[in-house]
């Protein structure tokens, strides 16, 4: 080992340039694998965790919550689950204990712990009679609201929290595993509201989803077919409203991180690629050193030195390089994690947990290793064998040139391969470019939101509700810098309400066909809030009374769809079930018109129509609000709080963002993979540029004397130039050849992650390459330029 760090400290040029690209390599495959494990494969902290599904309703293509009676059947009847749970996430409002506060929690079944496989680290969880119409109020506390709250005090249990204005009684605390659902704070029995009329029909879908336990040995494919065909057969018992819908399962970790996979995989792939252009590279120093150590070896050899043990030494060299760029890359990613951290998806909870764990730390030593006699093994077997006469003649020249071909191809390849990843690169960046020019139909700008939740206990009377949001909005709209304050129960790129309906003037849709429409409760000033101009006819106005009869505003493909070449005012449509046990007021009569937004961003084709109703007439408790301002939005956060704390201090706002911060939010995975991807080309870029120069100057030093000769027999500069130049074009042209092809390939992989570009994109292919060829040629014009500088006297001397 001595031997080794001594014949490499006295190459220290070859040294710190080996370490530094083995460093660069082996620390971005490193740093996506720490991201890869974190986040796909690591697998969730739970026992068994491969058994969990997740199940939910599927009606035609479209996803929807689960139905509580739906549940039911599936709990009872089916043969392949050990249990079935259910929950739903919720947010309450804490009060009692200083300032009110909203809470991210969950409703859940009392057998939902156990069909984790989690049970609470102090107390209990609840029990059946707990879990029902009627049952106690009781809550459990996540480990984090328990720290945050109570400091971790294990008198907690039997204390009182006041939760939506009732009081629930602590029985249980979890553990810092249990994250379902992801941020929960708190679960609630989920038996209590199971009671409401909207729970008891079957058409409708209270956000509940359920999650199920495999007993052992039963496949996912088993456990699908039985659901469907418990779902056929309630298809046939209950047709008016199940005829289209069936129960959808899914393994929970891919439901967490599914969306994921194809572009983080893509990263590991472009990495592969930097460390191959890398390996590449050392590959090539160690066939330049070799050839410098020529004479060494055969005199080493001519003494008795056998090829075996030769090729033990180079190897020797090799993977102490490589441990040690190894080692360095490891400090590289975890340099890197916290800026990976910045750039990952707001809440996804598994990005921010990028660790050097065992894993990561055995991948690492792993990839040394293999690194080490991927780029050593060849360039060891070729110096093993020097030829003895050639080298003991040679004096003190350089000796072997032979090696320059194989220079020569790895150059090609290390060009082929940038080109590869800058072409992904160029793909990614172009399509984040036209995503973010992609008009969604709103104005973002200087628009401030927030939700609201009031108690159902204490506002149980619309005409209160209505005046609580008509004095908020009010005192809101007077504050100094803000232009106008509205309301809506979900804003755009916000999952949204669906609804039913029939139109009047058509015959009624057979059951399971029924159309939908995705739905607002807005205010009178929204379309003005979010910049929504109006087509034709009028929105709602604060005049709007709760028995009037309903207006309905629709969105310009509604019009189209339903009534093509017609003035789609004063139409009417017949909402869904439940809407009103008045038939006229279960009917909306259209009063306006309104472009198409793009709900869920950019990549959006609407699904539904979009049509909005007066938030006034139906009062929801629960509602987004949204204020214009003339400057920085957040600056009125301060100032909005306390109108809010005057009108009722129990009413907490949450989920405090800028609508341009969610619109940001849509591009952050596209941005995520577009900024990784650049800068892996740059390093390949810079790696196969440093190749290709090496390449040019191995070349110059092997045939100094040669230029030497040309330069005396009156060669000038620009044909030595010219001479060295082809050292390093041919490589590289030939590269650019091999490259082209293998981007049509990665093209095809890549395709899923494009928007608006395809694969093959002339333009793009064509600048990745420009740049490639340009930055080349200028790294092998430089070692170039320096041999045709060379004095032809000297470099005869020195041969």
């Amino acid at each position: 080992m001595l031997k080794t760090l001594r014949s490499l400290c006295r190459s220290p040029f070859f040294t710190l340039a080996s370490l530094a690209t083995l460093a660069l390599g082996i620390g971005a495959n490193t740093a996506i694998f720490s991201v890869l494990h974190a986040v796909l494969l690591r697998p969730l902290p739970y026992p068994a965790p491969e058994q969990l599904m997740l199940i939910w309703q599927q009606e035609g293509k479209e996803d929807h919550s689960d139905n509580w009676l739906n549940y039911l059947d599936w709990k009872s009847q089916n043969t392949t689950f050990a249990d079935l749970a259910i929950y739903r996430r919720d947010t309450f409002t804490l009060t009692g204990s200083g300032v009110a506060e909203s809470l991210s929690g969950a409703l859940a079944s009392a057998n939902f712990f156990a069909t984790v496989g989690v049970s609470p680290i102090l107390g209990r969880a609840f029990d059946a009679v707990e879990d029902s119409p009627g049952g106690a109020r009781v809550v459990v506390l996540s480990h984090g609201l328990w720290q945050r709250r109570f400091g971790g005090s294990a008198n907690v249990l039997g204390r009182s929290l006041t939760l939506n204005s009732i009081p629930h009684t602590i029985i249980g605390v979890m553990p810092e595993i249990m994250a379902l659902p992801r941020l929960t704070e708190l679960w609630v029995p989920v038996g209590p509201y199971s009671a409401d009329p909207v729970w008891q029909n079957r058409g409708n879908n209270p956000g509940l989803y359920c999650l199920g336990r495999l007993h052992l040995g039963v496949s996912l494919e088993q456990a699908r077919a039985d659901l469907k065909v418990i779902g056929d057969r309630l298809a046939q018992a209950y047709p008016a409203e199940l005829a289209n819908v069936r129960p959808l399962v899914q393994p929970l970790i891919e439901n967490a991180v599914g969306s994921y996979r194809a572009g983080l995989w893509t990263l590991m792939g472009a990495v592969a690629l930097v460390l191959a252009i890398a390996c590449a590279n050392v590959a090539s120093l160690l066939l330049a050193r070799g050839v410098a150590r020529g004479r060494e070896l055969a005199i080493r050899a001519a003494l008795g030195a056998s090829r075996a043990r030769l090729v033990r030494e180079l190897l020797a060299e090799s993977l102490v390089l490589s441990l040690a760029g190894g080692a360095l890359g490891l400090v590289l990613a975890a340099a890197s994690f916290g800026a990976m951290k910045s750039l990952a998806p707001a809440g996804a909870t598994r990005f921010q947990e990028l660790a050097l764990d065992w894993p990561v730390l055995a991948f690492a030593v792993g990839l040394s290793l293999l690194t080490g006699v991927i780029f050593g093994a060849w360039p060891a077997w070729r110096a093993s064998r020097p030829d003895l006469n050639e080298a003991l003649q040679s004096g003190g020249r350089t000796v072997g040139g032979g090696g320059n071909r194989l220079r020569q191809w790895l150059g090609a390849g290390q060009v082929a391969l940038t080109l590869t990843l800058l072409a992904s690169a160029g793909l990614m960046l172009s399509s984040l470019a036209k995503m973010q020019r992609v008009q969604l139909g709103f104005e973002p700008a200087n628009l401030l939101t927030f939700r609201l939740a009031l108690s159902e206990k204490d506002y149980t009377d619309k005409t209160r509700i209505n005046r609580f949001f008509e004095d908020l909005g009010r005192e809101i709209g007077a504050l100094p810098g803000v232009r106008v304050a509205a309301s809506n129960l979900a804003i755009p790129l916000r999952p949204q309400w669906d609804s039913g309906f029939d139109p009047e003037d058509r015959p009624a849709a057979a059951p399971g066909k029924r159309p939908s429409m995705e739905l607002g409760f807005i205010d009178a000033n929204y379309f003005r809030a979010i910049g929504l101009p109006l087509l034709r006819g009028r929105s709602f106005t604060d005049q709007e009374g709760l028995e009037d009869p309903r207006g309905i505003v629709i969105d310009q493909s509604f019009a189209d769809r339903y009534w093509p070449g017609q003035d789609p005012l004063g139409k009417r449509i017949v909402l869904g079930d439940g809407w009103s046990p008045n038939p006229e007021l279960q009917k909306a009569t259209v009063i306006g018109v309104v472009p198409t937004l793009k709900f869920y961003g950019y990549a959006e084709t609407p699904r539904l129509v979009q049509a909005y109703l007066s938030r006034r007439q139906f009062a929801t408790t629960v509602t987004t609000i949204l204020v214009k301002t003339e400057g920085d939005p957040r600056k009125m956060v301060d100032p909005i709080r306390a109108v809010l704390a005057k009108i009722d201090p129990n009413v907490p706002l949450f989920r405090v963002q800028t609508m341009q911060e969610i619109v940001d939010e849509t591009y952050v995975v596209p941005r995520l993979y577009s900024i990784l991807l650049g800068l892996f080309a740059g390093v390949g870029l810079l790696l196969a540029c440093l190749g290709l120069a090496g390449v040019v100057a191995y070349a110059e030093t092997l045939r100094r004397r040669e230029v030497g000769i040309r330069m005396a027999l009156g060669a000038d500069s620009r044909q030595v130039v010219g001479l060295m130049l082809r050292q390093g074009l041919l490589p590289m042209l030939g590269g650019l050849l091999l490259g082209l092809g293998a981007t049509l390939v990665v093209g095809r992989v890549l395709s899923r992650l494009l928007f608006e570009v395809t694969p093959t994109d002339p333009g793009i292919l064509l600048t990745v390459a420009t740049i490639l060829a340009t930055a080349a040629a200028f790294a092998c014009w430089i070692p170039a330029r320096r041999a045709a500088r060379v004095d032809p006297i000297v470099a005869l001397r020195a041969e």
